[in-house]
Formats: structure tokens, sequence, C-alpha cells
């Protein structure tokens, strides 16, 4: 039983963090909001994570015009 609320917890709290990620990439909510809401770690690596998808995103771009 209690394997199971653990389970059903943990996948509650990555189905949070995904839509904070999401509406911070999209900029409807701010880091400062972010590290208020979940701490600063946690924003670091969202904030890792969106410039990395957006650095992707430009060579994506860059490589598509060169073809």
């Amino acid at each position: 039983m209690r394997t199971k609320l653990a389970e059903q917890v943990f996948e509650e709290k990555k189905r949070l963090l995904l839509e904070l990620s999401t509406m911070y990439a999209d900029g409807a909510i701010t880091e400062e909001e972010i590290e208020e809401m979940v701490g600063g770690k946690m924003a670091r690596e969202m904030e890792f994570v969106k410039s990395k998808s957006r650095k992707s995103l430009k060579k994506g771009r860059r490589h598509a015009d060169e073809t």
C-alpha cells in the first residue's frame, strides 16, 4: 500500500515539474518564481535545459537553412 502511494506521489511530482518546466520555457513564469516554488537547484536545472534546448534549435535551423 505504501509503495503504491509513493509511486503515485512520485509520478504526480514528475508531472508537475514537467508542467512548470514547460511554463518556464514558454516564458509564462520567471526563474525567480520557479526558485520560490521548487528551490534554487531545480531552477538552475530548468535554466540549463532551457538554454541547451534553445542552442539545439538554433543549430537545427542553421542546418536546415544550409540544405
